[in-house]
Order: C-alpha cells, then structure tokens, then sequence
C-alpha cells in the first residue's frame, strides 16, 4: 500500500500541476462546485486526480480499492485527504474506485457508466 501511495506521491510532484486546470474544468463540468469552494483545496484536488488518472492508466489498472490507516507523514495525509473528486471521476468514467479494501464492490460501480452522465 505505501508503494501506491508513493507513487502517486511522485506522480504529484512531476505530473500533477501539468494539467490541473483542465482537471479543475472537468471538475465543473462533471460536479455541482459551491461557489464558495476554496480554490487552493480545488487546486489540490486536481492535483491529486491528475496523479490518480496517471498511475490508473501506468499501471493499466480496471479498478481500483483504497485503505489508509495513517501516517506521521503530511505528504500521505494530503493526498489521502484530496482523493475523493478524483476517485469519483475515475468511476464516473469506467475505473471503479473503491475505499477500506472492499473490492468486491468494484463490479458494482462498473455498472453506474451504463447510467450515463450523473447530472
């Protein structure tokens, strides 16, 4: 698990403000963003899901479960604390994303692309 982590680690340090604005459009376009939502947490959200889609498509992964159980390490705790947009956008768009290790729920959210668009 701390490799996961790590990696996506390094993926934010060298990938994620590459293409964060156009995550943070993707943001907009796919969820309702409250106005009064503080941009630098949206900036840090989009930097975490622009790693999340990256280390998704390295690693050619179909699904993806998630467990964090803490660290003393405020890297881990801000990616941890960053992740939900990007996970709901990976589901959103066919990668089912899946928190406390329970993988068996993957096929489940497979099944909310055939829905289409949630707005």
């Amino acid at each position: 698990m701390k490799k996961i982590i790590f990696s996506l680690f390094l993926l934010l340090i060298t990938n994620g403000s590459l293409v964060q604005s156009s995550e943070i459009e993707q943001f907009y376009y796919d969820f309702d963003v409250d106005p009064g939502c503080d941009k630098q947490e949206l900036s840090r959200a989009a930097r975490t899901s622009v790693a999340l889609e990256t280390l998704v498509n390295n690693e050619r992964l179909g699904g993806m479960a998630y467990y964090y159980e803490g660290s003393d390490d405020k890297r881990y705790e801000d990616i941890i604390t960053s992740v939900i947009p990007g996970n709901t956008l990976l589901t959103m768009h066919g990668v089912p994303v899946v928190g406390e290790y329970e993988i068996k729920k993957c096929p489940g959210h497979e099944n909310y692309g055939s829905y289409g668009h949630w707005r």
